[in-house]
């Protein structure tokens, strides 16, 4: 029994925790350890940042949106009208270039088709500005949303972790208790062998102590395996599903 229950199976059976105890240090260290593990947390961190590339994103095309809805009605008229204001239904000596050189139907033509080529009016519309702003806006709510919810999934892995940290350190005392206990029953057992080889007691107390270190023996098997099962338990929470 205190062969296959040794301190090497124990560490073997530990596996990749970093520790397990329940020490400062060693409480620190699965904290940091389940959190590294978490795959909830790695899908948090996943859409957080999927989140803000779609916001920068939204931002740099309102950004360009703005520029060219500036720099449209420029064009427009420069294309459609004179280079001076107009009074009493009069032009000015100065007129619009195309209709210096073309004059007034093809320089109207040619405008027109220019102006249509350079309209973007219709891609950086106001409603599209409004639309990408509450696009923003959205997406920033979203994002606090999910920050606040891993925050505190974090938080609540970390109260888990010492909560199950804890348990395992009590199974584990139990176990060294029963352990121990079972270690002087044998004892007994093996003097009151050698006893009644050499014809001293009887039978009727031979069996006793027999019986009595069986049931010591059944109740340190038992509290090893509640101990292997809570280790299983904070090996799980620490380390993840290593299947993922």
């Amino acid at each position: 029994m205190e062969k296959q229950i040794s301190e090497d199976v124990w560490e073997t059976i530990v596996g990749e925790l970093p520790c397990s105890t329940a020490t400062t240090d060693c409480l620190n260290q699965l904290q940091n350890k389940a959190l590294q593990s978490s795959k909830l947390l790695r899908e948090i961190d996943t859409k957080v940042e999927e989140a803000t590339e779609r916001m920068e994103d939204a931002k740099r095309r309102n950004l360009d949106s703005i520029a060219i809805s500036t720099f449209s009605p420029f064009m427009q008229t420069f294309l459609y009208s004179t280079l001076g204001p107009v009074s009493n239904g009069y032009e000015p000596a100065i007129n619009n270039p195309f209709r210096l050189i073309f004059g007034n139907l093809a320089s109207a033509l040619l405008g027109q088709g220019l102006g249509r080529l350079f309209n973007w009016s219709a891609i950086a519309a106001t409603d599209g500005q409004q639309s990408r702003a509450i696009q923003i806006g959205d997406l920033q709510i979203k994002i606090v949303e999910l920050q606040r919810n891993r925050a505190e999934i974090a938080d609540k892995l970390r109260e888990k972790v010492v909560k199950e940290a804890l348990k395992l350190e009590g199974y584990a005392r139990n176990f060294q208790i029963d352990k121990e206990i079972a270690k002087r029953e044998r004892q007994r057992l093996e003097i009151s062998k050698i006893s009644y080889k050499f014809g001293e007691g009887d039978s009727e107390k031979y069996l006793a102590k027999l019986s009595a270190y069986d049931k010591q023996k059944a109740t340190t098997w038992r509290s090893w395996s509640r101990l292997r099962s809570r280790l299983t338990i904070v090996k799980i929470l620490v380390l993840g599903n290593q299947d993922d």
